[in-house]
């Protein structure tokens, strides 16, 4: 008599566990998580990244959002139907919530990092395990402290937003003078330009 039933393994047809101790895999990810946690992993550390440094010091990451749209623009035509004619995509958006504890200096160290970078125009790395996000600079920071949350443990929001670095062009060797690349030739002095005076002698009668 077989211990299991004889599926065969085919699209559309889920594994069966065909061993008893085997461990499901929602349990596996859960104890590597778990472990990772504990005696830390090999993979990349979250957080934000410049050059390789790590810019805010804080104990851990409690969330990630991520935020990316394509605008769909459209226009009006007869009996109220519309009709698409570009798609653009708009910068990404990343929101992160730091935490940090400790005593009062551990807490301070940690709002003090986050302050220090928000006004630069540094770009930034967000890194996770599977994704690192390029390019992102800091649009905002908020946090909300009261007698009952907050008092030992401070989480802080931190909204950035990727930054597109566009190119110049430059062009040279045109054809004609008036298509080529303007240079800066020095300071210009003005001249006062003087109308000339109507001759009007003979004209009078």
């Amino acid at each position: 008599m077989a211990l299991f039933p004889n599926v065969p393994f085919v699209p559309g047809v889920p594994a069966l566990i065909r061993d008893v101790l085997a461990v499901p895999e929602p349990i596996a990810f859960l104890v590597e998580d778990a472990l990772d946690f504990l005696f830390g992993s090999s993979a990349p550390a979250w957080g934000v990244f410049l050059d390789g440094e790590q810019v805010i010091f804080a104990d851990s990451v409690v969330s990630l959002e991520y935020r990316e749209a394509w605008i769909t623009s459209d226009y009006q035509k007869e009996e109220g139907s519309f009709e698409n004619y570009d798609k653009v995509q708009t910068p990404f958006a990343v929101k992160l919530r730091f935490s940090g504890g400790g005593n009062v200096g551990d807490r301070a160290d940690f709002l003090e990092s986050i302050s220090a970078v928000m006004g630069d125009l540094n770009l930034y790395d967000v890194s996770t395990p599977e994704m690192i996000y390029t390019s992102v600079n800091f649009e905002r920071q908020d946090y909300r402290r009261t007698a009952t949350s907050g008092a030992g443990l401070i989480s802080v929001d931190v909204w950035m937003t990727q930054i597109s670095l566009t190119a110049q062009a430059a062009f040279s060797d045109t054809k004609s003078a008036s298509g080529a690349t303007q240079v800066n030739g020095g300071t210009v002095q003005p001249v006062v330009v003087k109308e000339p005076i109507p001759d009007i002698v003979g004209k009078v009668q």
